[in-house]
């Protein structure tokens, strides 16, 4: 694609993230929208970002939930940037306003901040000599696609579905014992309105947390235009459960065993 026709696309997206309202598939007006592209718009998308003074903070991975590739048309993890204006940081309880957002879902996810640059070839256990904090937090997600009909391309231009981050309370790395063993067999239960929805376990996503971080870094060496991960950068690592569509006045909690982590409580607003 032309260099016009991705700033084109970019400042679509932009707009309608903005201003809330959903557009076609990318995918559907254009063939040769390929990966790379995609990711050339996410560039352009961060770059607007940047002029309007948003800071970025982190980056989130997408689909690192293999049960759910099948269900979204996706093959592999995906990433975007994370900004000042989209991560909030709480203790145990917070609320979550969906009013400009588009067809919201909520994902519970392990969050980690780096103290240090991990090495690209970082082993399980150099990667969490870098770590300062983990967390668990939600991720809202949201789709500018009408009824989250996409293929991994569109999603990647959306801002990789990114809406919002909250963190919940962090705790050092250095406080919990075998963090890698942990990290990876951990179960949480995600309830709404105190009916069970689902059981997540650390291997659900892409057999731990760490894992996930290792494949975005792998993906970051292979795109140019892409930095590193950096000291106080903040990554959230993908969904343990489904994703589920979030609607007024539901109460959402997670409940976490086998990791010393905080359970954490929600109530959506509109």
């Amino acid at each position: 694609m032309q260099k016009e026709q991705i700033q084109r696309l970019a400042l679509k997206l932009t707009k309608a993230q903005k201003e809330n309202y959903q557009i076609e598939p990318i995918s559907s007006l254009y063939e040769d929208f390929t990966m790379e592209n995609a990711y050339k718009v996410l560039a352009e998308t961060h770059r607007l970002k940047e002029r309007e003074g948003h800071k970025a903070v982190g980056r989130k991975i997408g689909f690192t939930n293999p049960a759910m590739w099948k269900k979204f048309g996706v093959v592999e993890p995906i990433w975007s940037n994370m900004y000042d204006s989209t991560v909030e940081y709480f203790e145990d309880e917070s609320i979550c306003n969906i009013s400009n957002m588009s067809e919201a879902r909520i994902e519970p996810e392990i969050i980690i901040c780096f103290a240090q640059t991990p090495k690209i070839d970082s082993s399980l256990e150099e990667l969490i000599t870098c770590i300062d904090w983990i967390a668990l937090g939600y991720e809202i997600v949201q789709c500018h696609y009408k009824g989250w009909n996409f293929k991994a391309v569109d999603a990647i231009a959306d801002f990789a579905l990114h809406a919002k981050l909250l963190v919940g309370k962090k705790i050092k790395i250095d406080e919990i014992l075998n963090p890698i063993e942990k990290l990876k067999k951990f179960e949480l239960e995600l309830y709404c309105n105190d009916k069970l929805l689902e059981k997540g376990y650390g291997y659900n996503v892409l057999n731990s947390p760490l894992e996930a971080i290792r494949h975005l870094q792998k993906v970051l060496k292979s795109q140019e235009f892409a930095k590193a991960i950096e000291k106080g950068e903040i990554i959230t690592t993908g969904t343990i459960t489904d994703a589920f569509l979030l609607k007024e006045g539901d109460t959402y909690k997670s409940k976490i065993s086998g990791i010393r982590l905080n359970d954490l409580t929600i109530k959506v607003l509109k």
